[in-house]
Formats: C-alpha cells, sequence, structure tokens
C-alpha cells in the first residue's frame, strides 16, 4: 500500500507529468522502503532503467532497478534534487528533455555508464 500511495505523492509534486517510469517506480519503491527492505535485490550494475519506456523487455528493469537509481540520487545530490526533478517534469515533453533537465539538476549525464560509474564509488 505505501508503494501506491507514493505513486499518488508522485502526481501531486509532478502535477500529473508521467515522466519516465523507473523515475515513477523508483521512487515509489525507494519511499515505500522496498529497497531498504530488500524486496528488490541491489543490482550490481545498472543496465536498462534508461530503456523500461522504450523497450518492452527493459520495462522490468524500471522495477528492479528504478529503486536503487532514486537512492543513489538521494544519497550523492540530495532529496532536494530529486524532489526538484520531478516538480520540473512539466517543463519536459520527451526523453530527450529529459536527460537535459536531469543534465541540470545533477551536473551528470543520464547514461549507463555515468550512473554505473557513481554507483560504483
Amino acid at each position: 500500500m505505501k508503494h501506491e500511495l507514493n505513486h499518488l505523492f508522485y502526481g501531486i509534486v509532478s502535477g500529473g507529468t508521467p515522466g519516465p517510469l523507473w523515475l515513477r517506480e523508483g521512487l515509489s519503491t525507494y519511499l515505500s522502503g522496498q529497497t531498504a527492505l530488500g524486496q528488490w535485490e541491489k543490482p550490481a550494475e545498472f543496465r536498462g532503467f534508461i530503456d523500461s519506456d522504450s523497450n518492452e523487455e527493459n520495462k522490468k528493469y524500471a522495477y528492479a532497478e528504478g529503486g536503487f537509481v532514486v537512492e543513489l540520487l538521494v544519497q550523492k545530490f540530495g532529496k532536494e534534487k530529486v524532489i526538484l526533478l520531478v516538480k520540473q517534469l512539466k517543463t519536459i515533453k520527451n526523453l530527450e528533455g529529459f536527460k537535459i533537465l536531469f543534465r541540470e539538476i545533477f551536473g551528470i549525464e543520464l547514461e549507463y555508464g555515468v550512473i554505473n560509474e557513481l554507483y560504483l564509488k
């Protein structure tokens, strides 16, 4: 139930803008405590979350990796920047716009190599 309530929170903060699947599911997974409780196995590396919207086969990574990506962003950059990302979703139109917004807020590219390098530090 916590997971689903967090989807409502996401909808309010984002102004109803869906944004990437990994971000929606990742925030709900992280905020409901599912990453800390071990409901999802911590990945050795990230390899599919970015493509979870455009590739049906990668949809599972939105759930399996998304919460850990959000956890990483909170730990490395602070919850305020993650909240700002969600609040600014209404200003973007597509994945490329999201990647630009992500870079503006976090100062890094939304690419597997960059995220994995940050994750493995």
